[in-house]
């Protein structure tokens, strides 16, 4: 499990940080934005830092959110030699915190959709990264990548009022394609949801057989007694697993009855994968400099998309 954890974070966040750069417009013109601030001899680096935010808040995300993903796990590598939870635990919500402040940031800015999205999947695959400990946080986690999906959606719809307006086809089947892709992801973040709630049921049943280390010591957190898992499961559960059940499952009809009951990260996995590869296809077809980093994104957002399928593949394997 922790391997396909891993691989789901280096394939989702990777292809955020392209979608961040496609929301700048493609890499030149984010470097041209950057260089713009950083080169001005006039500013010092907290002036440059606040310039930067204010007049180019999707290159200001994404240096952020770069920041988050690739320095965080090497200094995560270096705390965990000192081999105690209790300091794991504090630089794990630090580094979710962050995520969280730049999350915040991004929907009080006025960043591209694509931006808003990559920051909302950051979110949520650093709770996913985190949820082998404690299966609890899939729950947020996965409302984190269905709000990112919302906002893929977004990005669909203001580009197919642009398109209509040039009568570009490609960039027109590109936006529509966009759409279902959001729609799907924000589905398929509700199954990732599902599997939470199964997968906090088969740790609290083998806790208490004595299987599993009660290592998630935060009261707020701990999928035993902890607050929000109360509260989730009061206010959440139910619902979602009643929409997925009559909803969700229903729409992606291209996966067998039989999977959609039994493998709910498998389905997760059909429900957004082939729209990826449509979107990655349509989105080098435009030959545009957003277009292209837009479709190195979905196929890294694929690599993410099989590692969570492979969650499955890994239960199955454990209890054979």
């Amino acid at each position: 499990m922790a391997n396909s954890l891993e691989l789901q974070f280096w394939g989702y966040e990777i292809g955020n940080l392209f979608a961040a750069v496609a929301g700048s417009g493609g890499f030149a013109s984010f470097f041209a934005e950057v260089n713009a601030v950083v080169l001005n001899p006039n500013l010092d680096p907290i002036g440059k830092a606040l310039t930067l935010a204010r007049d180019h808040p999707d290159a200001f995300v994404t240096i952020a959110l770069g920041i988050v993903v690739l320095l965080a796990p090497p200094m995560k590598n270096l705390v965990s030699l000192a081999g105690r939870l209790a300091l794991i635990n504090l630089f794990d919500a630090a580094t979710l915190i962050a995520a969280v402040l730049i999350l915040t940031f991004t929907l009080n800015a006025d960043t591209s959709w694509l931006t808003d999205a990559a920051a909302s999947f950051v979110v949520g695959s650093s709770l996913l990264r985190q949820s082998k400990r404690n299966p609890f946080l899939m729950k947020p986690g996965s409302l984190a990548l269905s709000l990112g999906g919302i906002a893929l959606a977004a990005f669909g719809v203001v580009e197919v009022s642009v398109d209509l307006e040039t009568s570009d086809e490609i960039g027109l089947a590109l936006s529509a394609i966009a759409i279902a892709t959001g729609v799907y992801v924000l589905a398929a973040g509700l199954l990732t949801y599902q599997g939470g709630v199964f997968e906090t049921a088969r740790f609290l049943a083998a806790s208490k057989g004595g299987t599993v280390e009660k290592d998630c010591a935060a009261r707020l957190l701990n999928p035993h007694d902890g607050i929000l898992p109360r509260l989730f499961e009061t206010l959440l559960d139910r619902p979602v697993v009643w929409f997925c059940d009559r909803v969700v499952k229903p729409a992606i009809f291209w996966v067998s009855a039989h999977t959609k009951r039994e493998r709910p990260f498998v389905t997760s996995m059909w429900a957004r994968l082939p729209w990826r590869l449509f979107s990655g296809g349509l989105a080098f077809a435009t030959a545009t400099p957003q277009g292209m980093v837009f479709g190195l994104a979905n196929i890294c957002w694929a690599v993410g998309d099989v590692a969570i399928g492979s969650l499955d593949w890994t239960k199955d394997q454990e209890t054979r």
